[in-house]
This record gives structure tokens, C-alpha cells and sequence, in this order.
């Protein structure tokens, strides 16, 4: 039976609240006032810029953020500089002192503190960490620390920052809690970072006292990724915030961060590579195809819900016991390869466990058309991390919006039958658009579903013609249902 597209209609969070203008204003400044707590003010207190308080110039940072002003728009509609100067603004985005990470994870606190006091019941579904990479391209050749990155959605190489980000799907919001910027040298020493030394000399440079926190999130640029998502993980960790899984792609996978996942209390689930690494299975040693091809002497098992064959095996991998899951969609070609330190997780579980990876992709997808995340031209480094970091306060301050006006503003009386009257999670809609998918379109075209996937999220045209594929779909089937009933 084809699934009825009523999970997929809308696959966002935050669209319907930030389309009109009238939508975006609306008690913006209810929300700030709510986030806003003691602590934020007093940590902040003795940053003052031109005489406006810290918390002052930040809630306007994030108004112009929101309402897609530029500074100089922003202060050429306000009376005489009241709201404050364009140096006012540039000063507080320019200032290696202050601690952005630490100011997130305040408003991490304050939202979850929010939730506690006037939910009616705690959620307690699966949660889970995600992290995952996208390209922050730039103009500039002039910009602090900026190079070449690879792309490997459009497999090619653009000037501009890899942003690594750090998030946790709670059960029913999604939640950046971290990121950080990291530029690729490259193998080629006559241009390290894909520029001539000549460009890299003309670059902006900055001298910052090694104790502050500019400084830091500086030297993370040319640090590996995977040693900086296991700082996350353990900064998460320290405030209290803490996952059943964490969620990663292919470009994660590694021994690192498996081994550092094993010693944990969470478990690993990610896509995997059928590449050359080695996998041991009775007492032989096996790179991903040759286990596949070994495991073909036996029947694939099937899953009937999203049409698919799969093996599951347990493996050692560097001295560490993984299970792996081989997988192939109906009329697919290549199998794909998923890789946990859970043995008890099931397949049909592990697929719908990873879809929650896919709420990154529409966190970066809205974060990027309606918050301009990663539009800062800045020369300044520390005006870039300011920037993704009012981003992200300004998704927050919006997701508690949505929350409440969405999922939790409907009261005790309907507790009973929630899931029959308020709109489904992004989680569910991800993964309705899965199994449709799986059911309606991919069993007719040999296409890879992960770039599907992919395109579907991030491209509105994808999704909106697929939708029409799958609304004629499921009217067929209900007129055939019809016509055999009568």
C-alpha cells in the first residue's frame, strides 16, 4: 500500500514564520525578553558599545538578522542612532572576547529550562546528536583564514569556510548547539589552502591575546574535524545535555570517533563507505565488498515496509566490534553500507533512526535562505563566528516559537489523541517522505537515494514536483482500491 503524503507536505520548520513580514516582527521582542536571563546579562555586562548595553545591541543583531537588514539599512531607518551607530554593531561583531559558544549554550539552557516549566509532559522520545558539514562560500580573498573547500555536493572546489555543526534532535525540535569553521590546505605546497602565497599574504590578520575566545575558535580552523566534534561532544556532555545516538555521515565514519563513541554512554549510527578499510569475519579479513560478496552465499533478508533487502553481520573493525547493515532499494544497483555499535538495533529501526540526520539538511537549507548563514563578508574573523552565532540565536528564539505555537499550545484536553490532531515533528515528515519515496518513485528509477534525499531538502523545485508525483500515486490508488471493491 503507497502511504498517504500526509507527512511530506511541508518539509520545514520555521518557513511559515518567516515568509511574511508581518510574521518575522511579531513578538520578536516577547521572545528575546523570555530567552533573556540573569546570567546572560551578567556575563555579558562589561561588554558596552558606545554606551549600549550588550543585550541592547545583540537583540537588534538579531532583529536586522531576521528582517534581512544589513547594518547600514538597519541604522539609516533608526531616529538620530538611538538603536545605535554602525559602529556600535560592527565593534560588538569585531570583539575576540566575548564567548559565543558560551552564550548559545545559555540559550540552549534557558530554552530547555522553557520547556521543563510549561510543557505539560516531557518528551521522551529517542534523542539524538547530529553533526554534519556544509560550505559557507565567500567572496573575498581577503577574508581571515579563507581558502579553498571541497564541495561535495557539487563536486567542486569554492573559496569560503566548511562549517561544522554540531546539533541534538530532542524528540520533536531540532537544536544547533555548536559549531566551528575549518578551512582544507590541500596537498599542493606551492598553494596551500588552493590559493597562491602571494593571496594568503594579502589576507586580513588580526592579533588576539591567546586567552581569548576569538583566539580559539581561530586555531580551529586547520584542526581535524573529527577531534573538534568530539570537543562538542564532550562540551555537550559537561552542560548536562546528552543523546541515545549520534547521527553522522560517511565522511565521519573513521576509528576515532568510533572508539570515542564506544567509550560512551550513546551509540554510533552512520553511513559508511565501501571503501578498502578492513572488516574481520570468521577469522578472515574482508574490505566492504568482498564481505558483501561473501554474505550473497546466504538469502538477503527483506523489509517489507521501505522495500529493501539487507544483510546484517557483526564484524570486528580495529580491534572493535561493530554491526554493519547492507542494504539495496528494489530496482537498485548499488547497496549501501550502515554502520552502529548497537548489535540489538534491528534494520528497520537503524533506517528510521538515521532519517533524523536529514533534519540538518533542513536547518541548513532555512538557516541559509532565510537567516543568511554564512552571507558575512567580514574581513574579521571574529565577525564571522559572531554572525553564525546570531544565526543560530535567532533560529532558537523562532524553533521556541514554533514549538509552542505548533506542537504545545493546544492543552491538556487533547494530550490523549496529540498525534491526531497537531502537525507531525520534521522527524516524521523526513521519514514519511522516506518510505514514500521507497514506495512510489525509486522502485520505477535507478537513483542514489542519499543524493535524492539531498536534493529534495534543499531544493524546492525537487520537492514540490515529487510531491505531485506522489499525490497522483496515492489518488490511483485509492480510485484502483475503488474499482476492485466494487
Amino acid at each position: 500500500m503507497t502511504p498517504q503524503p500526509k507527512f511530506t507536505k511541508y518539509l520545514h520548520e520555521l518557513k511559515p514564520l518567516l515568509e511574511k513580514d508581518d510574521c518575522k516582527n511579531y513578538n520578536l521582542y516577547k521572545i528575546f525578553e523570555i530567552f533573556k536571563s540573569k546570567r546572560i546579562d551578567n556575563l555579558f555586562i562589561k561588554f558596552k558599545s558606545k554606551g549600549f548595553p550588550f543585550s541592547h545591541v545583540f537583540f537588534h543583531l538579531i532583529q536586522m538578522n531576521i528582517l534581512q537588514f544589513t547594518v547600514n539599512q538597519f541604522t539609516s531607518r533608526s531616529n538620530n542612532g538611538e538603536n545605535g551607530k554602525k559602529d556600535t554593531f560592527y565593534r560588538l561583531k569585531n570583539e575576540p572576547w566575548i564567548d559565543w559558544r558560551m552564550l548559545i549554550y545559555l540559550l540552549i539552557g534557558r530554552f530547555m529550562y522553557l520547556l521543563r516549566t510549561h510543557q505539560q509532559e516531557q518528551s521522551e522520545k529517542l534523542k539524538c546528536f547530529i553533526a554534519d558539514d556544509t560550505t559557507l562560500p565567500k567572496r573575498g580573498k581577503g577574508i581571515e583564514g579563507i581558502g579553498k573547500v571541497f564541495d561535495h555536493k557539487d563536486h567542486s572546489y569554492k573559496l569560503g569556510f566548511k562549517g561544522l555543526f554540531f546539533s541534538l534532535w530532542e524528540g520533536k525540535s531540532f537544536l544547533p548547539l555548536d559549531f566551528s569553521l575549518h578551512s582544507e590546505k590541500g596537498q599542493n605546497p606551492d598553494k596551500p589552502f588552493g590559493l597562491k602565497k602571494a593571496e594568503i599574504a594579502k589576507q586580513s590578520k588580526k592579533t588576539r591575546s591567546a586567552d581569548t575566545p576569538g583566539a580559539q575558535r581561530k586555531t580551529e580552523l586547520t584542526i581535524s574535524k573529527t577531534i573538534i566534534l568530539v570537543e562538542m561532544i564532550k562540551r555537550a556532555w559537561k552542560k548536562g545535555i546528552h543523546a541515545d545516538y549520534l547521527l553522522v555521515d560517511s565522511w565521519f565514519v573513521n576509528e576515532a570517533l568510533i572508539s570515542f563513541v564506544l567509550k560512551s554512554r550513546m551509540f554510533l549510527l552512520g553511513m559508511c563507505k565501501m571503501d578498502k578499510r578492513l572488516y574481520e569475519f570468521a577469522d578472515k579479513q574482508y574490505n566492504a565488498r568482498q564481505l558483501l560478496a561473501r554474505l550473497k552465499r546466504s538469502k538477503a533478508k527483506r523489509c517489507r515496509k521501505i522495500n529493501a533487502r539487507y544483510y546484517e553481520v557483526i564484524v570486528i573493525y580495529k580491534g572493535i566490534q561493530i554491526k554493519l547493515f547492507f542494504s539495496r532499494f528494489n530496482n537498485q544497483k548499488d547497496w549501501s553500507l550502515l554502520l552502529t555499535d548497537n548489535y540489538k538495533l534491528s534494520f528497520e529501526k537503524a533506517v528510521e533512526i538515521y532519517q533524523i540526520r536529514w533534519s540538518t539538511e533542513v536547518f541548513f537549507k532555512e538557516a541559509k535562505q532565510y537567516l543568511h548563514l554564512g552571507k558575512c563578508q567580514s574581513e574579521d574573523f571574529d565577525a564571522q563566528i559572531a554572525d553564525i552565532s546570531i544565526v543560530i540565536s535567532a533560529y532558537l528564539m523562532l524553533t521556541l516559537r514554533r514549538r509552542f505555537q505548533a506542537y504545545e499550545g493546544l492543552g491538556k484536553i487533547f494530550i490523549d489523541v496529540q498525534h491526531e490532531i497537531i502537525e507531525f515533528t520534521l522527524w516524521e515528515r523526513i521519514y514519511g517522505l522516506f518510505v514514500e519515496l521507497q514506495a512510489s518513485v525509486l522502485k520505477r528509477w535507478n537513483v542514489d537515494l542519499e543524493k535524492l534525499m539531498e536534493d529534495v531538502i534543499m531544493e524546492e523545485s525537487e520537492q514540490l514536483f515529487l510531491m505531485a508525483i506522489l499525490e497522483r500515486q496515492s489518488e490511483n490508488f485509492n480510485i484502483n482500491n475503488l474499482k476492485d471493491v466494487a
